[in-house]
């Protein structure tokens, strides 16, 4: 954000501060630029380096604004230099400054989670400006109802943070995708709430986290994520005797999207999409899939009713081996389902997502090229193996039948690419496998 103020008797402007970013705001520069508004643009002769006029911010976890520094170093009577500290601050948790403990020059005035302060009315440091209200740190509260306050019903309109001061920030309702498990002492589950979902996030959120508008994040990504990544993240906290509940600080994730792996890239979109799905307590608890979360887009929903239609099998082979009628249905469905959306999307190629409302995003466009020729291969194998299962009399939905035909003795098309998805393969082949899979 810039700051320009107006010589209005020589019909200028002047540039009088700006925000200095990398992948996020580093601080502010004191430029008192001039600016013409009209006429040609003058070539200018003469540059200067002024050392001092940069403020640089230090921050925590939170992007709570702890100290100030300028670019000029200052020299001491060791021989060295210090650095030239212009603010320092310390606070309460909801945010208020502790006392004897900061000190502030009035041009910076960002603080507590990186937010503007507003100390013309109620003093120094106790207003804060978020982008939808302004929060008052001394009472915790902030004085007008979250925007998004009917999606989340059990919430106070009012509260900070969800009470979550300690490691959470205020993204006032939007949040990212992460699910408080409580476990009684002995480690047994006994629920689930989701804590933050970063889903949907506009544009004031996405240009904070992935630094692009939301029209062009949202072309790409069916669904926005925070910082830390594509998945579902779970935190785990145990039942104390009082019946209170502590943090284990046992953090797990399922469904995690690393961007340099093959295997995830082609096969992982949103909560449902490729090998397994999220799951009733995480992986610590592991008590179920887990389905009844939205799905992101309509790829993923794809996914859903087709890992709804495998779920429930006590002798479940894998994905690949287990070839009874019902998991074999659920295949070749999820296959015309791509089908049909890839030949929807050659006549239109901006076709609305109906879970997300918006186009539907390159994302979800290639996972569903992906799934598509996968699952050919997929279908293609099985309708094999079940030919060669009841050619030699054994029960296609037998699970000890199926293991007596496998991957490795078919020969067909995709054997090698099917091999390394689901094991056996050579990692440092990957390459190959992923230019098979384009080829396909």
């Amino acid at each position: 954000m810039n700051i320009l103020t107006a010589d209005h008797f020589n019909f200028y402007s002047i540039l009088f501060e700006h925000n200095i970013y990398g992948s996020s705001r580093l601080g502010m520069e004191r430029k008192n630029l001039e600016i013409l508004e009209e006429g040609p643009i003058l070539e200018r002769t003469f540059f200067e380096n002024k050392v001092g006029d940069k403020r640089y911010e230090l921050s925590n976890h939170l992007g709570n604004v702890l100290s100030v520094v300028t670019d000029r170093k200052v020299a001491n009577n060791e021989g060295s230099f210090s650095p030239d500290v212009v603010a320092y601050n310390d606070y309460y948790p909801f945010g208020q400054l502790l006392p004897n403990r900061h000190a502030n020059t009035s041009d910076y005035r960002y603080g507590f989670q990186g937010q503007e302060l507003d100390n013309e009315i109620k003093g120094e440091g106790n207003s804060i400006n978020y982008k939808f209200r302004m929060h008052d740190p001394r009472v915790g509260r902030f004085f007008a109802v979250d925007p998004l306050s009917p999606s989340y019903p059990w919430n106070s309109p009012y509260a900070f943070s969800e009470n979550r001061v300690i490691d959470g920030i205020e993204l006032e309702g939007l949040e990212y995708f992460k699910v408080n498990v409580y476990l009684d002492r002995d480690g047994n589950f006994i629920q689930q709430v989701i804590a933050q979902d970063f889903r949907n996030l506009d544009d004031y959120f996405i240009k904070k986290y992935h630094h692009v508008s939301a029209d062009e994040f949202y072309k790409e990504y069916s669904q926005s994520f925070g910082p830390e990544g594509r998945g579902v993240k779970y935190e785990y906290f145990v039942r104390q005797d009082d019946g209170s509940f502590n943090s284990t600080g046992v953090q797990l994730w399922e469904v995690a999207q690393p961007a340099n792996d093959f295997v995830a890239r082609i096969g992982r979109n949103g909560i449902y999409s490729g090998r397994g799905s999220i799951t009733v307590g995480g992986p610590l608890v592991d008590a179920g899939y887990n389905f009844e979360e939205r799905p992101n887009d309509i790829q993923d929903a794809f996914a859903k009713e087709h890992d709804i239609s495998q779920d429930g099998f006590d002798d479940y082979l894998n994905p690949l081996e287990d070839v009874r009628d019902q998991i074999y249905e659920g295949d070749i469905i999820l296959l015309l389902r791509n089908v049909s959306l890839q030949n929807a999307l050659t006549k239109n190629p901006n076709l609305i997502d109906p879970i997300t409302t918006r186009q539907i995003s390159e994302e979800a466009k290639m996972t569903s090229r992906h799934a598509q020729k996968l699952f050919g291969m997929i279908v293609e194998y099985k309708k094999w193996k079940r030919a060669e299962m009841t050619d030699q009399k054994l029960d296609v939905n037998n699970a000890e039948h199926m293991k007596q035909v496998t991957i490795e003795q078919y020969n067909g098309r995709g054997k090698r690419l099917l091999n390394y998805i689901f094991g056996g393969e050579d990692e440092d082949e990957k390459g190959y496998y992923e230019k098979m899979l384009e080829n396909e």
